[in-house]
């Protein structure tokens, strides 16, 4: 289309594609950012996680041995077993970690203020990591709708390109030629076979 603007018909046309694309593809490259951003978040947050279920199972032998495990004690950490902890999800790992403190915070004179500590922590490391990540997973999202909206913008500035060509060309429809790959449209028929009509009986 620029070479063929020498009377400036297509300046206007072309300014306009250019913006599209250049929104478009910005876009693109905003979202494919904010995604790898997003997976590392998500990473560092479950890596908290797990190692929260695993620092659990261990505490659990310590509470057992200083506790007992058929004490009401034990139950303030574990009312329905370990296994809540090592099944636990994103959905209700929070409260879980806001008991075993608040547990510990109770027991620290049996069972040490390190432990209390540890777990202190690693609830505040993963609140921390889980807002991120959440704050992320937003930003992808809004990133996936700007690439939507810009790509449909594109799509509509490319559809009124031809309608402008054709226009500016309706007394010379061979120009089609110079503005579109005009080879697209015999793709179907390269591999057409030829029918053979049979003979009349």
């Amino acid at each position: 289309m620029a070479v063929q603007n020498e009377s400036n018909l297509y300046t206007t046309t072309i300014s306009d594609t250019l913006a599209a694309y250049s929104a478009f593809f910005g876009v693109l490259t905003n979202a494919d950012t904010a995604d790898a951003i997003q997976k590392s978040r998500t990473k560092s947050m479950q890596l908290i996680f797990t190692d929260f279920k695993t620092k659990v199972s261990d505490a659990e032998n310590l509470v057992a041995y200083k506790l007992k495990k058929d004490s009401p004690a034990y139950q303030e950490f574990f009312p329905q077993g370990v296994t809540e902890y090592s099944k636990s999800n994103l959905e209700n790992v929070e409260t879980l970690m806001e008991r075993i403190v608040a547990a510990f915070e109770t027991h620290n004179a049996l069972l040490g203020i390190e432990i209390l500590e540890e777990f202190r922590k690693m609830k505040e490391l993963f609140i921390a990591a889980r807002g991120i990540q959440l704050s992320q997973k937003a930003k992808v999202s809004d990133a996936s709708g700007d690439a939507d909206t810009t790509g449909l913008a594109l799509q509509l500035q490319l559809t009124s390109n031809v309608h402008t060509t054709a226009l500016k060309n309706i007394d010379n429809p061979d120009a089609a030629t110079l503005f579109f790959d005009q080879s697209i449209l015999d793709l179907g028929n390269s591999s057409t076979e030829e029918v053979t009509t049979p003979p009349t009986p």
